[in-house]
């Protein structure tokens, strides 16, 4: 049982924080976009894109596989939570890859500003589905201890 709990946990503690990054990127980051400036909108895209990824990239890949265990070590509603789960985290993929990746790309060129606002609002799929992620892991978390608390020495 303890390995499930550290499982659930860390989980939790992956999509937090990839949380905490979306709604800082949506509120903060991605509006601030359009005032860089025409003639350094390219570079500052670059790097935008190339420092994101050396934060996101581990941060996602964490919580993909905290997700597929608790796929496969969990059971009863858990088990159905987690496969719900791991189906939000797949469409948060998807619209990652195949929506707000291309924007990224395309602003990388020159500043567009409708590939900006593109990127602006679709970028909430990933808010509003990380934030739905969030409460379910929690969610699983506290039904698994509530469920079993000796596994916690209560």
């Amino acid at each position: 049982m303890n390995l499930i709990i550290s499982i659930l946990t860390l989980q939790v503690v992956f999509t937090i924080m990839m949380t905490g990054l979306i709604w800082f990127v949506q509120l903060v980051h991605y509006p601030l976009l359009s005032s860089v400036g025409i003639q350094s909108s390219s570079q500052y895209a670059r790097e935008h894109v190339s420092r994101t990824a050396k934060l996101v990239g581990p941060l996602m890949l964490g919580e993909m596989l905290f997700t597929v265990l608790a796929v496969f070590v969990t059971a009863g509603l858990v088990w159905i939570l987690s496969l719900f789960g791991l189906f939000l985290l797949l469409a948060i993929w998807c619209s990652t890859f195949l929506i707000q990746v291309p924007c990224h790309t395309r602003l990388t060129s020159a500043f567009d500003p409708v590939t900006h606002r593109e990127l602006t609002v679709t970028n909430w799929i990933r808010t509003l589905l990380w934030t739905s992620r969030s409460v379910l892991t929690i969610w699983m978390l506290v039904d698994t201890v509530i469920s079993h608390p000796f596994a916690l020495g209560i």
